[in-house]
């Protein structure tokens, strides 16, 4: 089953214990649980039925019992809150903002810890096989194992590219030795999208934490 935009529907009767998906027109949905595969986003509705929809519709998943407990309004609380544990101690060892770390993560997998894309790569931030054997990540599926190793790559990214945002997401995305080939951010359509929308996750996730 897959939701139209004009379809999406604001949906009352929550249990205490569901997931809030936060659209990015602002509406919300009570979910039991999700699933991101590549691009899209499998959600499973409280109360019954699932849609599947594109990742870039949804703003936020955010656990309802952090919205109870801070009495806050779900498009305001910062992005992927239950995740901080891991995000947190990963993001200070790189000396990365965890707002950044946050951003790839929600890029790669909507903070989905199982999910794995068509082309291999598996948990939070997307690690391909070989990739976590290099940074020493044993149980890709862990998120904290995961979250170190992607932030680890990911400093190992700004460092070769001296500091350049966009050039370590390209190269985090598209590999080094494409960026050395072409100079720049390659001419993939893949890879522009994914950086730009790293960068405006990452901008929105800082205003919200200010």
């Amino acid at each position: 089953m897959r939701l139209g935009p004009l379809l999406l529907i604001l949906l009352s009767a929550a249990s205490a214990s569901a997931d809030i998906a936060v659209m990015t027109s602002g509406k919300i949905l009570y979910v039991d649980r999700f699933e991101r595969v590549d691009e899209e986003v499998t959600l499973f509705l409280t109360g019954g039925g699932e849609v599947t929809i594109p990742s870039d519709w949804v703003a936020n998943i955010v656990p309802n019992e952090i919205v109870e407990d801070q009495g806050a309004d779900p498009t305001e609380v910062r992005l992927l809150p239950h995740l901080e544990s891991v995000i947190t101690p990963a993001a200070s060892k790189y000396d990365l903002d965890p707002n950044l770390v946050a951003a790839v993560i929600w890029a790669e997998s909507s903070g989905d810890p199982k999910a794995v894309s068509k082309k291999g790569a598996q948990g939070l931030m997307q690690l391909m096989p070989a990739t976590a054997r290099e940074l020493g990540v044993g149980n890709v599926l862990d998120p904290g194992q995961n979250v170190e190793g992607g932030s680890h790559y990911l400093r190992k990214m700004l460092d070769a590219h001296d500091g350049d945002l966009s050039l370590a997401l390209a190269a985090y995305n598209a590999g080094p030795d494409a960026v050395r080939k072409y100079g720049g951010v390659p001419p993939y359509r893949e890879t522009q999208n994914y950086v730009g929308k790293i960068i405006r996750v990452y901008e929105r996730a800082r205003e919200a934490d200010e």
